[in-house]
């Protein structure tokens, strides 16, 4: 998959993506974070907002970014940590998407000793590209 998006183009966050990054904040698997997800289609929704900000609002990376952070807050979809959910996934939007070189990880990825190695969905591609 490509990660660097073309001039002016957005890098959209998935379920998956959003499920790795839930279990980091957990400290868990992607599965253990499933099994903390009240609401898959809402979750999707919400992820899917700032598309919709994008094309008919004609939103910028800013905008979108707070309507992602927004939806996933407001929608509740995890039994717990929706808020942490919803700051990580705003920034992870933002430093993907930038296409400025924007850094908002200060150090390299983060691996816990004896976990697997990163799924291969765009959070984990992403994160094994430094």
């Amino acid at each position: 998959m490509d990660l660097e998006p073309a001039e002016g183009e957005s890098v959209y966050l998935e379920l998956v993506d959003a499920l790795e990054l839930y279990a980091a904040i957990i400290g868990g698997t992607a599965t253990q974070a499933a099994d903390q997800l009240r609401d898959a289609a809402l979750l999707e929704s919400a992820l899917g907002r700032l598309r919709a900000y994008a094309h008919y609002e004609d939103a910028d990376l800013a905008l979108q970014a707070a309507v992602l952070a927004n939806g996933i807050a407001e929608s509740q979809t995890f039994i717990d940590g929706n808020k942490r959910l919803a700051l990580v996934a705003m920034l992870t939007f933002l430093e993907v998407s930038s296409g400025s070189g924007l850094r908002l990880r200060p150090h390299g990825p983060r691996r816990r000793p004896g976990r697997d190695s990163p799924s291969q969905c765009f959070l984990g591609v992403w994160m094994s590209n430094p």
